[in-house]
């Protein structure tokens, strides 16, 4: 699977780079070449990014602004009060 990946990402940037030109080029050719470098890196510790559950990402990024939320109303009431009183 990853290597289909990687492949699919070199044909995409081959393409691309016969219609680019000058910057857009190495910029596109960067872009690919951290995208597969990321990929191999998650690959050695074993991740799968399209093997993640997306409502376990989804849990927890709406905890995270539970949390942050909370944090914020806690801090202005803080300040509210600090001047009220």
């Amino acid at each position: 699977m990853e290597q289909q990946i990687t492949t699919k990402l070199k044909k995409t940037f081959e393409d691309y780079a016969q219609e680019a030109e000058g910057i857009e080029f190495w910029f596109a050719r960067e872009h690919v070449q951290n995208n597969t470098d990321v990929r191999k890196l998650l690959a050695k510790s074993g991740i799968k990014p399209e093997e993640l559950l997306p409502e376990k990402d989804l849990q927890k990024m709406q905890r995270k602004v539970k949390s942050e939320e909370e944090k914020i109303a806690e801090s202005s009431k803080r300040k509210m009060q600090k001047r009220l009183g």
